[in-house]
């Protein structure tokens, strides 16, 4: 993801795909592209705005669902937490923060610009979901939450699921009454 060429290359194949772009059954573009996790520099700078310039042949983007597992550190220096024995990164509702923060650099690059983002990572209540379709995501994911609900203190996914559908309707019932 963090290799601009390759990215270039995989996108100018999709824009010449010899059927046209690629849609689903309702007819809209159907190929998303994942991406890790980007950073204020230059570089990914240009490659989000590579990635929108193609958005006609493209449904959009899913920003990144995990985060590296550089930090907290232990005593001795090693990484506090490894996912996988240090193979992926970090996810769930703790990461809220950097989850926003990757929404936030898409849409400041998409621009107002036709690009769907699906905005994922530390999705695990309802308001945050909410919350981040006010920022621009056109769609959001919330996993880790269903898959893990002590993650939210929950018993059961199905706890998780109320949860989270009641934050959501909290939230929006209070935007209208204030509005």
């Amino acid at each position: 993801y963090k290799d601009g060429d390759s990215v270039r290359t995989f996108l100018e194949v999709v824009k010449n795909l010899r059927h046209g772009t690629l849609r689903n059954k309702l007819g809209e573009r159907a190929l998303y592209l994942k991406f890790g996790p980007m950073d204020t520099s230059v570089e990914d700078e240009q490659l989000r705005r590579t990635t929108i310039s193609y958005r006609d042949h493209i449904g959009g983007v899913v920003t990144s669902n995990t985060i590296g597992t550089q930090e907290p550190k232990l005593d001795n220096g090693d990484s506090a937490i490894l996912v996988n024995n240090g193979k992926a990164g970090m996810s769930g509702p703790g990461c809220v923060s950097a989850g926003s923060e990757q929404l936030q650099l898409w849409n400041a690059s998409r621009n107002n610009r036709d690009m769907k983002i699906i905005s994922v990572l530390g999705v695990g209540y309802g308001d945050e979901a909410y919350q981040r379709m006010l920022d621009g995501a056109d769609a959001v994911q919330a996993v880790s939450a269903f898959y893990w609900p002590d993650l939210v203190g929950k018993d059961s996914a199905g706890a998780v699921f109320d949860s989270f559908a009641k934050g959501f309707s909290d939230v929006h019932q209070s935007i209208i009454s204030t509005t």
